[in-house]
């Protein structure tokens, strides 16, 4: 859920982090898609880490509510009303699906599937604004390569085309899109989300068999074993999510995502989580960068001619 940089270990102490999960939890009644729905909302859609984020605690609160407790809940329903002859009544001792609210449970999932959609549809347009950490540890590593040749401790770098160092805008800047659609109007980029793209298309596949189903069961079946039908068609597609679980277990998500971590100051603006070093590097560049602005040009061509004044 949307937070500020390093309060991962503080949401664990905190009573509102668990309730927020029991909530996602719950497969009833319509509660977690509505749930989703506020977060989705509340989340940075133009940033590729909340796009993806929001993509995978979708399918994998879809995968173990919707299908794993939903599953042993409705199992448990089906036992009960078969061993009572009860399977006809609405509530508790009902068969699946044979409560109040479960039309209106059935809606919100649907609501579900098209956020999942929407945020794979918004994926390539999206920028990688975690991209500054990543920046900061390259420029890291090549001011200590260059401290390093300057006392003699490595050989001089060999000859040859001299990497320019990315500027302060430049690390600053989300990194940039490759292609372009509607004329140039839109700005896409091929490689966002990693390896998790191509997983629309089978969400798509799993889904029309889910409705397939559902379809099937609406003309054929009447009463209890109509709602039973639709009940198991959801729990068949949040089964379906399974090939998503991968993409959340460490390291697995870092090879196949590529996408770079982002949270949310106090602000609510959404940021790389900068470590302390990382920010000290950032001030650093900006002192610089302020010092360099406020040199007088004569100086400066004085430094480029090697320290010659010019007259």
């Amino acid at each position: 859920s949307p937070c500020a940089p390093g309060c991962r270990r503080g949401q664990l102490r905190s009573p509102l982090y668990w309730l927020l999960a029991a909530i996602l939890l719950f497969p009833s009644y319509g509660v977690q898609p509505i749930a989703f729905l506020v977060l989705f909302l509340l989340r940075d859609k133009r940033d590729e880490f909340q796009l993806v984020s929001s993509i995978l605690a979708l399918k994998g609160f879809q995968f173990v509510s919707g299908g794993v407790i939903a599953g042993l809940i409705g199992g448990i329903r089906l036992q009960y009303c078969s061993a009572h002859l009860s399977c006809h009544h609405i509530g508790g001792g009902g068969a699946p699906g044979m409560y109040r609210g479960f039309y209106f449970e059935t809606v919100a999932f649907v609501l579900n599937v098209v956020l999942v959609w929407a945020a794979f549809v918004m994926l390539p347009c999206s920028k990688q604004k975690g991209a500054l950490g990543a920046n900061l540890a390259a420029h890291e590593s090549e001011e200590r390569l260059k401290g390093a040749r300057a006392e003699g401790a490595l050989p001089p770098r060999p000859r040859g085309p001299v990497r320019r160092t990315p500027t302060l805008v430049q690390m600053l800047s989300p990194a940039g899109f490759d292609t372009q659609a509607c004329c140039g109007a839109i700005n896409m980029s091929s490689t966002r989300g990693g390896a998790l793209p191509p997983l629309l298309l089978y969400d798509l596949s799993a889904f029309i068999l889910s409705a397939s189903l559902m379809a099937y069961a609406w003309q054929t079946q009447a009463g209890w074993l109509r709602r039973s039908w639709l009940y198991w068609c959801r729990v068949l597609y949040g089964l379906s999510a399974i090939p998503f679980l991968p993409f959340v277990i460490p390291p697995l998500n870092r090879v196949l995502l590529h996408a770079k971590p982002t949270a949310y100051n106090r602000r609510g603006r959404c940021m790389p989580p900068l470590s302390m070093r990382d920010r000290q590097v950032v001030r650093r560049l900006k002192l610089e960068r302020q010092s360099f602005e406020t040199l007088d040009p004569a100086d400066l061509r004085a430094e480029r001619n090697g320290g010659r004044a010019m007259v």
